[in-house]
C-alpha cells in the first residue's frame, strides 16, 4: 500500500501540477449510458407519481365512504392559510440558515442521514407489510402485540405511544432496517432510490 502511495506522489511531483491527464482520466459519457440514466430517472420520477395518485384517490374515496363525510365539508385551504404560507416559508428558511450557520457540515449530514434512515425504514416496512403479508410462511404466528405508554388515569389519561404490531411487522422492520444499515454504510444509489420510491 505504501508503495502505491509513493508512486502516486512521485507521479504528481513529476507533473508539477502542469499535466494531470496522466494521473486523472475522465471517461467520457457514452450515448447508451446517458440514455439509460435519463430513462431510469424519468421512470423513477413518473411511475411513483402515477401509482400514488391512483392510490390516493382510492384511499380518499374509501375513507369518505367509511366515515360518510359529505362533499361540502371536505378539507380545503382557506384564505388565511394561503396568507400564512409566505410567513411560514420565510420562518423555515431563516431557521435553516441559523441551523446551517450554527452546526458543522458533518453534524448536518449526520442528522439528514439518520432522519432519512428512520423515515425510509418506516416507509419501506409499511409498504412491504401491506404488499407481502400473505407471502410469509404459515409457520410464523400472527400474534398481535401492543406497545403502549400512557400518562395519567381515568379521564386525564393520555397515550404518548400506542403501537399495535404483529410478528410479521417485526420481520419486515428488521429486514428494512438491514437495508437501511447498508445504505448508511455504503450510501449506495440504488438503496437511496428505493427509499425515495417508498417515500413517494
Amino acid at each position: 500500500m505504501a508503495e502505491v502511495v509513493d508512486d502516486i506522489i512521485k507521479t504528481l511531483n513529476g507533473t508539477n501540477g502542469a499535466d494531470t491527464e496522466s494521473v486523472i482520466k475522465i471517461i467520457p459519457a457514452t450515448t447508451e449510458g446517458m440514455l439509460i440514466a435519463n430513462i431510469s430517472l424519468a421512470v423513477m420520477c413518473l411511475v411513483p407519481i402515477f401509482f400514488a395518485s391512483f392510490r390516493s384517490v382510492e384511499l380518499h374515496i374509501k375513507n369518505k365512504m367509511k366515515k360518510g363525510i359529505p362533499e361540502s365539508t371536505a378539507e380545503s385551504m382557506t384564505e388565511k392559510d394561503a396568507m400564512m404560507f409566505p410567513v411560514i416559508s420565510s420562518g423555515n428558511i431563516i431557521m435553516l440558515y441559523i441551523i446551517i450557520s450554527a452546526f458543522s457540515k458533518e453534524h448536518i449530514n449526520l442528522f439528514v442521514t439518520v432522519n432519512f434512515y428512520v423515515l425510509g425504514v418506516a416507509a419501506i416496512s409499511d409498504i412491504l407489510g401491506t404488499k407481502f403479508y400473505a407471502m410469509l410462511p404459515k409457520s410464523i404466528p400472527k400474534t398481535k402485540y401492543q406497545l403502549r405508554i400512557t400518562e395519567g388515569t381515568g379521564e386525564k389519561k393520555h397515550d404518548w405511544i400506542n403501537v399495535k404490531f404483529t410478528l410479521h411487522d417485526v420481520l419486515f422492520f428488521v429486514s428494512c432496517a438491514t437495508l437501511g444499515t447498508f445504505y448508511i454504510i455504503s450510501k449506495h444509489w440504488i438503496v437511496n432510490n428505493i427509499f425515495g420510491l417508498a417515500f413517494a
